[in-house]
């Protein structure tokens, strides 16, 4: 009996360190939904979109929509401030090289058409 309580402790101590790992992808502050505009972009103006960044098992993952359609991301890649996204939409292949600064976003749509927008609070 004794021993059955032991290994539920220890059980439940590695669940709750396991738990606290995971909550910690959490806290990333480049973590969030942004809202951002690509100026001047030809054919279709200026184009707003909305993508949220999220992170699982320490691998970034993002998911773009624009006024057009859905963006299909093939890679996203965060290093401090910096956020690179490829993806491709409306069968073009894109990316997008964008610097957070507090809730500001500014960077580059395919090294072509600037953008800028904000980190989104709920």
């Amino acid at each position: 009996m004794r021993s059955l309580f032991l290994i539920l402790v220890v059980v439940g101590a590695f669940t709750s360190c396991r738990s606290s790992q995971v909550l910690t992808d959490y806290t990333d502050p480049m973590l969030g939904t942004y809202k951002v505009i690509a100026y001047d972009v030809p054919t279709y103006g200026d184009v707003h979109a909305t993508f949220r960044l999220l992170k699982s098992n320490g691998i970034y993952t993002a998911d773009i929509r624009n006024d057009l359609n859905m963006v299909d991301v093939h890679k996203t890649e965060v290093t401090g401030s910096r956020i690179y996204i490829e993806a491709k939409a409306a069968n073009q292949e894109i990316y997008f090289d964008l610097t957070v600064k507090g809730d500001s976003v500014t960077g580059w749509l395919s090294d072509m058409y600037r953008v800028t927008g904000s980190k989104q609070h709920k």
